[in-house]
């Protein structure tokens, strides 16, 4: 660009003295800014109170805080340079007076989203005395970026019109003159570094290759950063420390790109427009895509909150895992869908003959509908990534709560007084799948047994859904198989799954009861569960065993009759299961460690009105607890006279108290009112606010995909929380019932849970709501 051709601003033009004003007064709000940035980012005192402290507002600041002094240093540089030059070129000004838009903007995105901060009261709870001392300084932050607008607004307004400013050049175009000046205050070697950083090959070569230098910059800068992170906060995980680093280079990198774009720091010495046909259309799209890619790494990072429940939720995943699964899949897919999107709908670079208006029209539409169509398969695809991903990873069951360590072990016992009624065959015998968790002694150090082992693998969901579901290869449970049994005598508890459930699936519940000293037997009814393994072989339900209830009131004629029936074959399951486990106390390992005299029963659903009428009819009873289940079976009529607990989700009547919304809360409601009205043994009942039917089950600690989660019935409440209200009111239960522990969380009127609504304890005719 020769200077005949150039808009020159001389000394003291009203525009050059307006773009001064703007330049300082905009790099006196990026100093203060700076200032500000790192006292409520890195001074631990003053973050610890800080509204802002948190994705995605600290998201924000993390980039900005390093940009805006950076981008002003280069300003203010580039600025005192020139200064002694004369007559400047208007681009030259207007480059300045952007670069200083830009920083005042940046900085104008970190104050409103500070404000945000402030307005919804984000992270409110450690908010302290120091919190409006830091939102008072968020005003003279904002005056800064108001004052510099003002100024950049009024400069831009003097400057020539842009027709009238002749052509442009870029940031390189002053690097020779800069180096030479630069020079002279330097030694003899730093002469020579600047005189090469001035040459035309260097320039040109950094023209030509401004995203790999970019990317370059970024990662040698951003390393030593992210080490010191690491180090600071005594990270372990190499995963996390590659995904920081990730994140915080491909956020420095689209800023820089986004950046040099918006300013001109380097224009490209052969621009994709002089390349003809695919290679200039694939090009520009690549770039833009390799942009749009780095920017979504921060993005997705930032609002991982809101991306995770999109993917579905539950199962306690390690936090680098998912971290890096949503920041990754996030850029991955971002990425391929600007570059099909962009290479679609740009046009070609040839000129061509122009076409018929309907035929440009088709060609339009043809091209909107395929990115459209690109767009959705290549988000669909990153989908289901991130959920394979997701599903493969490992899931730890919540710990148990009691002081003993747990054993498992596992039994197919038959039952040969009795012809199973519900096999395809009924002559033959029943036969039944026991697990048997238990307290193992101290310091047991053994195969940690696994979830779903063989053939009870098929209890996955089946085909594609599976896929959405925690792989149960990768649940980790808190038993160890096989392993000895602790010392002393243990009471005998049998668990009972819901209808179509099977006991592996109540891992949970069962750990968490061996763990404070308990026998847990538990029961997988044949036929009736979708899956039973009897003798490595799978057995799945018949009609008879899993009867289709039509309708949702389970208190019709016909589905009380089947209910009635089916619940007595369960009753007699469960206390030939508590027979089979007091009989192991008589030799082998478990000899001497069963307490035969008290036996407690516990189901879910169908299985705890199983259990209820199981307690009625055996006489070691000593309490039985219902999960969720609507009542069947003679108990229904005749009550109990032995203590009994009953846990209600929140849409749930089964403890005879409910606003009823139909006929089967109706049901529901008679049933159990018929039932605790008929019983003279205390009742306590109980409604967990936020759970849902399967909260009960270890489908609560698994991860859904989204699109699986809504069809299961799982309520809002978090998946681990909900199995740890049922286990601490479980284990109180069992403790009151087996040993006569006092125990006033049953008792009492208050609960440590806020989602716990506590029901009037029943000792007589309950009054019903």
């Amino acid at each position: 660009m020769t200077s005949s051709e150039m808009v020159l601003l001389t000394v003291g033009h009203r525009a050059r003295s307006a773009a001064v004003t703007a330049l300082w007064v905009s790099v006196a709000g990026a100093a203060a800014f700076t200032v500000f940035a790192f006292l409520t980012t890195q001074v631990h005192a003053i973050r610890a109170g800080s509204p802002w402290q948190d994705d995605p507002y600290d998201g924000v600041v993390s980039f900005t805080q390093l940009i805006v002094p950076a981008l002003a240093v280069l300003t203010v540089t580039r600025a005192r340079l020139l200064r002694g030059c004369g007559c400047q070129p208007v681009f030259r000004v207007g480059q300045l007076l952007r670069a200083a838009l830009v920083c005042t903007l940046l900085v104008a995105a970190t104050v409103v989203t500070d404000w945000l901060a402030v307005t919804v009261r984000a992270d409110h709870r450690l908010w302290n005395h120091g919190t409006p001392w830091l939102i008072a300084a968020l005003a003279p932050l904002t005056a800064a970026v108001a004052a510099g607008l003002l100024t950049q607004w009024r400069a831009f307004r003097r400057l020539p019109p842009r027709d009238a400013r002749g052509p442009e050049g870029d940031w390189l175009d002053d690097l020779p003159a800069l180096t030479e000046l630069v020079a002279r205050a330097l030694p003899r070697t730093g002469r020579r570094l600047a005189g090469v950083l001035g040459r035309d090959e260097v320039i040109g070569f950094t023209r030509r290759h401004v995203l790999p230098l970019a990317a370059a910059i970024t990662l040698v800068t951003e390393l030593p950063l992210s080490i010191g992170e690491a180090l600071g906060e005594h990270w372990t995980d190499p995963l996390l420390s590659v995904t920081v680093n990730a994140i915080g280079s491909g956020g420095f990198f689209a800023l820089i790109m986004i950046c040099n774009k918006a300013l001109r720091i380097v224009v490209p010495h052969a621009d994709d427009r002089t390349l003809s046909g695919r290679l200039g259309r694939a090009r520009r799209s690549a770039r833009m895509a390799a942009v749009a890619g780095a920017l979504a790494l921060p993005t997705s990072a930032v609002l991982r909150g809101s991306i995770w429940p999109m993917l579905g939720g539950g199962g306690r995943l390690p936090v680098p895992v998912a971290f890096a699964t949503i920041t990754f899949t996030g850029a991955a897919t971002t990425t391929l869908v600007v570059f099909g999107t962009v290479l679609i709908l740009s046009r070609p670079t040839r000129p061509r003959r122009r076409p018929r208006r309907w035929r440009g029209w088709v060609r339009r539409t043809v091209k909107s509908i395929a990115a459209t169509a690109t767009a959705l398969v290549v988000v669909s695809a990153g989908y289901v990534a991130a959920v394979a991903t997701l599903h493969a990873q490992p899931v730890t069951l919540p710990a148990p709560a009691g002081p003993h360590h747990v054993g498992r072990t596992m039994f197919d016992w038959t039952d040969h007084t009795r012809a199973d009624p519900l096999a395809p065959t009924p002559r033959n015998a029943r036969n039944l799948s026991v697990w048997v968790w238990y307290p193992a002694v101290p310091g047991a150090r053994g195969r940690r047994a696994p979830y779903a082992p063989g053939a009870w693998n098929q209890l996955h969901l089946p085909s594609l859904p599976g896929l959405g579901e925690t792989d149960f290869a990768a649940v980790r449970t808190h038993a160890l198989e096989d392993v000895p049994p602790a010392g002393g005598r243990f009471p005998v508890v049998v668990l009972l799954p819901g209808l179509g459930f099977a006991a592996p699936q109540y891992a949970t519940l069962a750990e968490n009861l061996a763990s404070h000293g308990y026998l847990v037997a538990g029961v997988t009814p044949t036929y009736s569960a979708n899956l039973t393994v009897l003798h490595a072989h799978p057995v799945h339900a018949t009609t008879s065993g899993n009867p289709a209830f039509d309708g949702t009131d389970l208190h019709t004629a016909a589905a009380t009759e089947a209910g009635d029936r089916l619940t007595g074959i369960w009753a007699a399951d469960a206390r030939f299961a508590a027979a089979q486990v007091a009989r192991l106390g008589l030799t082998g390992r478990f000899a001497g460690r069963v307490d035969t005299a008290r036996t407690a029963y516990v189901g879910h659903s169908f299985g705890g009105a199983a259990a209820l009428e199981a307690c009625r009819t055996d006489p070691h009873c000593a309490g039985a607890a219902d999960l969720d289940g609507t009542q069947f079976g003679p108990v229904a009529h005749t009550g109990l006279n032995k203590p009994m607990m009953i846990i209600a989700a929140q849409d749930s009547c089964v403890t005879g108290t409910c606003r009823p919304a139909d006929t089967a809360d109706r049901s529901d409601v008679a049933t159990a009112h018929a039932m605790l009205t008929a019983g003279t043994g205390p009742a306590w009942r109980y409604q967990i606010e936020g759970a849902r039917h399967f909260n009960f089950t270890d489908y609560g600690a698994y991860y859904l995909a989204a699109p699986i989660r809504p069809l299961l019935a799982l309520g809002t409440i978090d998946g681990d929380l909900g199995l740890q209200i049922t286990n601490t009111y479980l284990s109180a239960f069992v403790d009151h019932a087996l040993r006569g522990s006092p125990e006033p969380l049953l008792t009492g009127q208050t609960t440590p849970y806020p989602q716990i609504r506590i029901q009037p304890t029943i000792r007589s005719t309950p009054a019903v709501r």
